[in-house]
């Protein structure tokens, strides 16, 4: 893992950023549920960054840009450069970004022809975190970091 890993990321330090986001959660949150959520995400994010970033050929190369590898292990990729290579072996009707757009056309075009269409039930989960304070019908539009807790006025 190298040394800046254990130099920055060993047990006391994450232990330190486990206190600090402990007590900058304190400013909107209760006691039990700052501890929960510092205790609970900090070591694993910690781990996460100590794995990828903090590995010293990664570091070297795409966070310092320094050093350059021979083996060309890790590559900075422009988004421009990147959607080009994700849809360079698309059919042409789904590199306009249209793709959807125009397939909702479709569907509407089926149901104004009287033609009935397969549903099926999804799900889709997104934005996970906790909110321990969740109240079922309030605003999820509160124009604070976390909304829907009970009080909190709409924006």
């Amino acid at each position: 893992m190298g040394s800046l890993s254990s130099i920055f990321l060993n047990s006391e330090s994450i232990k330190l950023i486990e206190n600090l986001v402990y007590l900058g959660l304190l400013i909107g949150m209760k006691k039990e549920d700052a501890q929960k959520i510092s205790h609970s995400y900090i070591a694993i994010m910690a781990n996460n960054f100590k794995i990828k970033t903090l590995e010293p050929s990664y570091f070297c190369e795409v966070v310092l840009q320094v050093c350059k590898n021979s083996e060309n292990k890790y590559k900075i990729l422009q988004i421009g450069d990147y959607e080009k290579q994700i849809l360079a072996d698309k059919p042409d009707f789904v590199k306009d970004n249209n793709f959807m757009n125009n397939m909702y056309k479709d569907i509407q075009s089926d149901l104004d022809a009287g033609n009935k269409r397969d549903t099926i039930l999804m799900y889709q989960f997104s934005d996970m975190h906790w909110n321990l304070e969740y109240t079922e019908g309030t605003s999820a539009d509160c124009g604070e970091i976390v909304c829907c807790k009970s009080g909190q006025i709409p924006k």
